[in-house]
């Protein structure tokens, strides 16, 4: 079975540890990254099945990477669930208008939980391929 990659990117040093110590006990690979600019090399260089990524960050924000990550063909079929603290339905709709899968309040959600919701996706993805 082959590895299933998540990219986390968060400008959080703290949460990204975490949320990576709890993935990696659960079994997947986790590359992090600490700004959208380095999470959009990161996802053309390491091809992830799944990237986590925080909305609000210096310089690129997540809405701006992801745009780009949907805009270009070796990304744009990456599944990306956008994490905030600041849950508005304007955030909800653009997230999912820029093409989210899923759009996760990281105060609403511990490590486990997170976990828990990855491994939902990637049998989701896996049973409908």
């Amino acid at each position: 079975m082959p590895t299933n990659k998540v990219l986390l990117i968060d400008e959080d040093a703290s949460f990204r540890d975490v949320v990576k110590a709890e993935l990696v006990r659960t079994g997947y690979e986790v590359v992090l990254a600490e700004d959208g600019k380095e999470g959009v090399a990161l996802a053309k260089s390491e091809h992830p099945n799944l990237i986590l990524m925080d909305i609000v960050m210096p310089g690129l924000d997540g809405f701006e990477a992801l745009a780009i990550l949907k805009r270009d063909a070796e990304t744009a079929d990456i599944p990306v669930v956008m994490l905030t603290n600041y849950l508005t339905q304007d955030n909800t709709r653009k997230a999912k208008e820029l093409g989210a899968v899923d759009f996760w309040v990281k105060a609403m959600h511990g490590p486990n939980e997170l976990a828990e919701a990855v491994k939902k996706i990637f049998s989701e993805s896996q049973s409908a391929a």
